[in-house]
């Protein structure tokens, strides 16, 4: 049994792609590092091999628009999928706007402990390969 307030991390390929290794994970949430380009629109959110679905995409763009989500550090926004997503959530975690390995590693502390307050379990994160 998981201790309270801990985080279990695994690392997991699968064949595939990036799509086919998210969903064999079966995550509660799919764990977005959003740069503030990304959060505007300048460039996509996740890779084409991801589908997010266009109300997740709207539904960030209408919150960077707000200042509610800009992609920034420490920031992380919960948002459902509604059933258009690889998980039932998508966790977006600000990167800021020159993301080094120190931001890489806030985003991922400040999206753990988001999902300790969501009370999510199971947690993937699609890294792209320049990271």
């Amino acid at each position: 049994m998981r201790e309270r307030n801990t985080i279990e991390f695994r690392i997991e390929a699968a064949e595939g792609g990036a799509a086919a290794a998210i969903a064999a994970a079966k995550p509660d949430a799919l764990v977005l590092p959003v740069t503030p380009e990304q959060a505007s629109g300048a460039k996509p959110l996740a890779e084409r091999t991801i589908t997010l679905g266009d109300g997740v995409e709207a539904e960030v763009r209408r919150r960077a628009g707000s200042k509610t989500f800009a992609g920034e550090d420490g920031e992380t926004a919960l948002l459902p999928t509604y059933g258009h997503g690889p998980a039932p959530y998508v966790l977006l975690a600000g990167l800021g706007a020159a993301p080094d390995g120190a931001a890489w590693r806030a985003a991922a502390v400040h999206a753990a402990r988001q999902a300790l307050r969501a009370k999510l379990e199971r947690l993937a994160v699609r890294l792209p390969a320049e990271a």
